[in-house]
């Protein structure tokens, strides 16, 4: 096999269902889109599921690798939640709602990684904000980091799922942003409220549709 085709095809493949959508981009397409036959894409890829899983695999690669960045540069809690949020963010604008729900109706070992990938590393890690929290002052003593942790990956799950707030006129984007704040504010001592809401202002905290 050409060394590297592998990278390009993830590469590519990336490009175009960022752009167009997971369930409409088709194996043709992608293989058109990078000028190598579909007998190449294939002998690097069984099938479209194969592809989406390795894709996937190297996305959270790299949302680890930022909450790394964010763990390293924050100086407290409500920081480095601040920058989690940002990450969640630009995932947000990569693969949105539209491409999660795509994953999880037709792509079920897909939808496994990802799940298995919030309910494990990313509310482990919470946890550890949580905690820190608590030590720093900034969140309540009394806080339960193992209920409050299960409670932001749900939030974010309602969120994503447009169908929860179907009744509402609400822009997804202002639902975001009542549920984030009804998370961390809930989370926060007097100390923690007042270092909030000037890092909210600090980081621009946008929810998008």
């Amino acid at each position: 096999m050409e060394e590297g085709m592998h990278e390009k095809i993830i590469g590519g493949a990336s490009e175009l269902i960022m752009k167009y959508g997971v369930h409409s981009v088709s194996m043709d397409e992608i293989s058109r889109h990078l000028s190598v036959s579909k007998k190449t894409l294939y002998q690097h890829f069984k099938d479209k599921e194969e592809l989406l899983l390795q894709i996937s695999l190297e996305y959270l690669k790299t949302i680890k690798q930022h909450f790394a960045e964010a763990s390293e540069k924050a100086t407290n809690a409500i920081e480095e939640t601040a920058l989690m949020l940002a990450c969640c963010r630009k995932q947000k604008q990569e693969f949105n709602s539209a491409a999660i729900f795509d994953i999880k109706k037709y792509y079920p070992k897909v939808y496994a990684l990802w799940k298995d990938f919030h309910y494990h590393y990313v509310r482990e890690y919470i946890i550890r904000i949580i905690k820190n929290g608590i030590k720093e002052g900034l969140f309540r003593p009394e806080v339960n980091s193992e209920i409050m942790s299960l409670m932001h990956i749900l939030c974010v799950e309602a969120a994503c799922d447009g169908a929860a707030f179907a009744d509402t006129k609400q822009s997804m984007a202002e639902i975001r942003e009542q549920l984030f704040d009804h998370y961390l504010l809930g989370l926060c001592s007097d100390k923690g409220r007042k270092l909030f809401l000037k890092h909210k202002a600090e980081f621009d905290f946008k929810f998008i549709n």
